[in-house]
């Protein structure tokens, strides 16, 4: 497996099933196991949050198996698979979801080729929670050399403490907005306007701090503007957008 290699910027959103993704984007007479493959047609960016994995494709679970092959079938040829891991200030249970996200990454190995990792801070940990976390995200790095790995902090957060460790680790990217993004070069949009010009400055600004020698990257669309849940509609236009300025 190589490392994905983003040519330009491949838009998605943070999940594909309600309430995340707006139920108008579905048809009425959609079976909920339909629509994977309904939004593989959509966009080639299949972004997996922790709760599908760990209760759909759990390698615990005798009856997953029927889930995995489905969620195997669904994509396309040239689908990009992310997995999201929760990051948490309870190290116990990060530990045993990250040995479970190990699991998951070894046992797709001959099924699927999964192209990277998000790590996603919800709220500020404390400085030894989060030394603890970068850890093993350096781990990932050594463990799974061609894997695509981004951090996804919160708004605010304070790095001056950690950028000692991200400079050792090597991480060539640092990109500060409505959340910062380390590592591999990743835009997570908790708020997308539904305004074309404000998309398409949000589209600019990322491209224009992509590190030198990168032309691409994923885009995540997580929530819009005025909803909790994703409106489709913006994120169809983000993506006209896009092919419009050449990203």
């Amino acid at each position: 497996m190589s490392k994905p290699i983003f040519e330009n910027l491949v838009v998605g959103t943070a999940g594909w099933q309600t309430p995340e993704v707006s139920q108008s984007f579905y048809p009425e007479d959609l079976p909920c196991e339909w629509q994977l493959d309904y939004y593989s047609n959509f966009s080639n960016l299949v972004v997996v949050p922790q709760s599908f994995w760990l209760s759909q494709l759990s390698l615990e679970d005798e009856g997953a198996q029927e889930s995995r092959e489905e969620f195997v079938d669904a994509l396309l040829d040239e689908s990009q698979v992310f997995l999201v891991l929760d990051c948490t200030e309870n190290l116990d249970v990060f530990q045993k979801t990250y040995a479970k996200l190990c699991q998951m990454l070894d046992s797709f190995a001959d099924e699927l080729s999964i192209a990277g990792v998000i790590f996603k801070f919800e709220q500020r940990l404390s400085e030894q929670s989060f030394a603890e976390i970068l850890s093993v995200f350096d781990g990932l790095y050594k463990n799974y050399t061609n894997s695509y790995l981004s951090l996804i902090l919160p708004a605010g957060i304070d790095l001056t403490l950690y950028q000692d460790q991200l400079e050792k680790m090597g991480l060539d990217y640092l990109q500060e907005s409505e959340s910062v993004c380390v590592g591999d070069p990743l835009l997570w949009i908790n708020a997308l306007s539904a305004d074309g010009k404000q998309q398409a400055q949000v589209l600019k600004t990322f491209v224009e701090n992509l590190p030198a020698g990168k032309e691409g990257a994923p885009v995540v669309v997580a929530g819009s503007e005025n909803h909790k849940s994703i409106q489709m509609s913006a994120v169809q236009n983000v993506k006209v957008v896009s092919e419009l300025m050449g990203y």
